[in-house]
């Protein structure tokens, strides 16, 4: 076949195909080319000459013994070919190019390297030899609560000259080699605290000369929520065992102190002994605050048979509106009560929704002292099937470092109180399906009690 003139059939055919491919003479004169040819690598050629890049006394010597020509070609910095050579007719030849494998899977990583960068689910920092930000993904940006152009070309202290070395997300030293591997972190931005798993690495060049470092963090704020959970349910599972194994042992003698107190009394009233008898009903009423206390200690090992079954919100809170508002007004407390009517119905037992609303609206009328207002209001999560019944008081906050620890058994800043109203309140909630979370910034405190509704 002479493919002197090149023909528009075969010019077409070779279009087809997914590798650059040319055909030239003896002298190394193009004489057909396909586009991919044309767009990757006619441009390497000096004056359009294919012996530019092609050794020819290797390539006669290999076809004049029968054999091909494979030769590996660096045409420029982002691919290396590997070229096929194969005679025609006509002291012409054709040429096959294909990507070497390496430079394709590098090409693939810078590529999407970008894309990879910022789409991962952790905060990434490359910095250069003199610690300046040269890189920063999307979600350390979200999570340092900056944008990318205030901190690139910046050292860490120089975007931050207000916090203390100590908080660095970028240390000082790690440039110096001082690297760390799942170092805890807490960083707060925008009024929002964040938990963080962080590793740090250097990074060096072909030569192994430093060419930087960078710093790759995970947001474990969940995870950290989830374990303070389970180790206070493992607090509570551990209560409700010791609480099942004593409080009938407890219940025991002081039902029989109680009925043999009941018989003193009747005798000393009649006797007319009545300031014994007020000593007697005194010891009465302790009594029943400790079986009270005892009904609490079974419930945190397991409730009482729950009733369950269709519930209103609204006639639960409209019952015990009246003791809220009694409760409130020994404190010149106001109570507001924007749910009237609005509130879905649910799968539960009202007596215990009873006493999870009356407990902390209680705790709301006394955390506010005097002159202040509880808030009860609500919020539909449409897309959950859930209610979220908001309980806010105005009074002078919970601190940071009692916040974590309201839910946990016995913990109390009450002088007469048994630190287990929020606890039992707490597991109420979580065996109807809901939760319950507390936030608390210096304005006052809102309890959110979220529960599942029916449509």
């Amino acid at each position: 076949m002479d493919f002197k003139l090149c023909e528009q059939s075969f010019t077409r055919v070779i279009n087809l195909f997914p590798q650059p491919i040319v055909v030239f003479n003896q002298v190394g004169e193009i004489v057909c080319s396909n586009s991919l040819f044309n767009h990757e690598i006619r441009d390497s050629l000096e004056d359009d000459n294919l012996f530019s890049i092609i050794n020819t006394e290797e390539m006669l010597t290999n076809l004049s013994q029968g054999g091909y020509y494979f030769k590996e070609l660096k045409l420029n910095r982002d691919k290396m070919y590997t070229a096929s050579l194969y005679p025609l007719e006509s002291n012409q030849f054709i040429l096959i190019f294909n990507i070497h494998p390496t430079t394709q899977f590098a090409s693939i990583s810078r590529q999407y390297a970008t894309q990879i960068f910022n789409d991962i689910n952790s905060g990434l920092i490359v910095i250069d030899p003199y610690s300046r930000v040269i890189e920063i993904n999307r979600m350390a940006c979200a999570v340092l609560g900056i944008e990318k152009n205030e901190i690139i070309g910046k050292t860490f202290w120089e975007a931050f000259p207000d916090i203390p070395e100590e908080n660095y997300i970028v240390s000082r030293s790690l440039i110096n080699g001082v690297t760390e591997t799942n170092k805890a972190f807490s960083w707060t931005s925008g009024g929002k605290s964040f938990e963080l798993l962080l590793d740090s690495h250097l990074l060096y060049d072909s030569a192994g000369g430093l060419a930087g470092a960078y710093v790759i963090f995970k947001d474990v704020s969940d995870l950290r929520s989830i374990d303070e959970k389970i180790q206070r349910s493992d607090r509570l599972s551990m209560i409700g065992q010791i609480a099942a194994g004593t409080a009938h042992e407890i219940r025991n003698p002081l039902t029989s102190i109680r009925g043999f107190l009941q018989i003193l009394g009747q005798s000393l009233e009649s006797s007319g002994f009545e300031k014994e008898k007020g000593y007697v009903d005194l010891m009465l009423v302790e009594i029943k605050r400790i079986n009270s206390l005892v009904d609490q200690f079974l419930l945190l090992s397991k409730p009482r048979d729950v009733q369950y079954k269709l519930v209103d919100l609204n006639e639960v809170l409209a019952e015990i509106m009246p003791i809220i508002q009694n409760e409130a007004i020994l404190y010149n407390v106001e109570v507001v009560n924007k749910t009237e009517g609005k509130l879905p119905k649910i799968i539960g037992d009202s007596e215990l929704l009873k006493q999870v609303f009356l407990n902390i609206c209680k705790n709301g009328v006394e955390a506010i002292g005097k002159n202040g207002t509880v808030t009860i209001d609500y919020e539909y999560k449409v897309r959950e099937k859930k209610v979220m019944i908001n309980i806010h008081d105005t009074g002078s906050g919970i601190p940071p470092y009692i916040l974590d620890r309201i839910f946990d058994p016995f913990f109390t800043t009450k002088e007469e109180g048994t630190g287990l109203g929020l606890s039992v309140c707490q597991r109420i909630i979580q065996d109807l399906g809901g939760s319950i979370r507390v936030n608390s910034k210096g304005f006052g405190t809102v309890f959110h009690i979220i529960l599942p509704y029916l449509k």
